[in-house]
């Protein structure tokens, strides 16, 4: 999608970032830190490239729409609502890498997740940003 960023972060949201999930407080905020790295990098990595080729400080997205891919090996039964949930400490870590300005519900729009089967790409998050008018 043109005019869109693209984010790929070669895992999953955790297990224990679920609602659903029945664990320690501590495994969460593990897990939950592991992820939100990954994807704090990868856009960081995104950001300082579109600043080195435009020659100019990467404003970020007031308005936008998020919509997710998640790319598992195996197919089975998947909740896209908990899906959408696992990818909160994603969220937060693409406001902190400040591609978005905010994660507020009035500035932010999560599209319904697209859940992918291919072993070959497994695991994967792919986040795509693109600016609401």
């Amino acid at each position: 999608t043109s005019g869109s960023l693209v984010i790929r972060v070669n895992q999953l949201p955790p297990a224990t970032s679920s609602p659903n999930a029945r664990v320690h407080w501590s495994e969460r905020k593990r897990d939950a830190d592991i992820y939100a790295k990954a994807v704090y990098y990868e856009c960081v990595q995104l950001r300082n490239n579109i600043e080195t080729n435009g020659h100019e400080r990467f404003a970020p997205l007031y308005r936008a729409r998020v919509d997710l891919t998640f790319v598992f090996r195996e197919k089975r039964r998947r909740d896209p609502d908990n899906l959408v949930a696992r990818f909160k400490p994603g969220l937060d870590a693409v406001v902190r890498a400040g591609l978005l300005f905010d994660d507020r519900a009035d500035l932010i729009t999560i599209g319904r997740p697209k859940i992918e089967v291919d072993p070959a790409r497994a695991p994967e998050t792919i986040i795509v940003l693109t600016e609401a008018r």
